[in-house]
């Protein structure tokens, strides 16, 4: 390594091989958990009348625990909706107005 500035290398130059910084720049962790696959997908009705992609495990970051729907995205167990329609998210009220500061 060659630099202009004395703080940037060691004094005594330390010559790396090839081999030994392709390790440096890899990193390797061990998955010790059982792995499941995803079995369906959210389907959770959107706005624009399509159906949430998502293919998440167990909860959609933005409808909730993942659920068994019919086509309509509908969930098929009635206990499922009521828990599907308390975790949506608040929509924020447009009616809400703020006057000048007087």
């Amino acid at each position: 390594m060659d630099s202009l500035h004395r703080y940037w290398v060691n004094e005594h130059e330390v010559n790396i091989s090839e081999d030994e910084k392709s390790r440096l720049k890899c990193r390797t962790i061990t998955f010790l958990g059982k792995f499941e696959p995803v079995k369906w997908s959210c389907r959770a009705p959107l706005p624009n009348g399509k159906l949430c992609p998502r293919r998440d495990r167990f909860k959609c970051p933005f409808h909730g625990p993942i659920v068994p729907r019919d086509n309509m995205g509908n969930p098929e167990n009635p206990s499922d909706a009521s828990e599907s329609s308390s975790a949506t998210p608040l929509q924020p009220s447009m009616e809400m107005e703020w006057g000048s500061p007087s």
